[in-house]
């Protein structure tokens, strides 16, 4: 994680993706690194 902390361990579900408008965003809980996020990336390429 690049920034910030989430109380728990936790995964992302890349199964179960939304999408989110901006607008109602009321702030942010973390921010991933650029290797989390590729791995993140790469899992969702595999399953779509």
């Amino acid at each position: 994680m690049l920034e910030g902390t989430i109380p728990l361990k936790s995964r992302v579900k890349v199964d179960k993706l939304f999408t989110l408008d901006k607008s109602i965003v009321i702030k942010s809980v973390a921010r991933l690194n650029k290797d989390a996020f590729q791995k993140i990336r790469e899992e969702f390429c595999r399953l779509v």
